[in-house]
């Protein structure tokens, strides 16, 4: 299993939401994002995909795109994944360089 945050849908809150459950799924708080990101946020499913590979282990991976762009990626038990959308690694993503 992996898991990672790619962007929030809503303003990012200042302060953290993982601390209540209940608020899952959580909005990465405003420290954690990056002030403008270089993608277009997806509009619709047909914006969103993926490419799967293995890495040198032989684990499945996960690239995640919207519109063509990459935005995030997965490997197999990653938690959490990277994204391109955060500013530094947190709880919910770390930090997807060179892409």
């Amino acid at each position: 299993m992996a898991d990672v945050w790619l962007y929030n849908r809503c303003k990012a809150p200042a302060e953290p939401e993982w601390t209540d459950c209940e608020r899952a799924p959580f909005a990465n708080p405003a420290d954690f994002v990056r002030s403008a990101p270089d993608f277009e946020l997806p509009e619709t499913s047909a914006d969103i995909g993926f490419m799967w590979s293995r890495n040198e282990r032989g684990e499945a991976c996960a690239t995640i795109l919207s519109r063509g762009r990459v935005i995030g990626q997965l490997h197999a038990g990653s938690k959490p994944g990277w994204a391109r959308a955060a500013a530094k690694d947190g709880p919910l993503a770390r930090v997807l360089l060179g892409r």
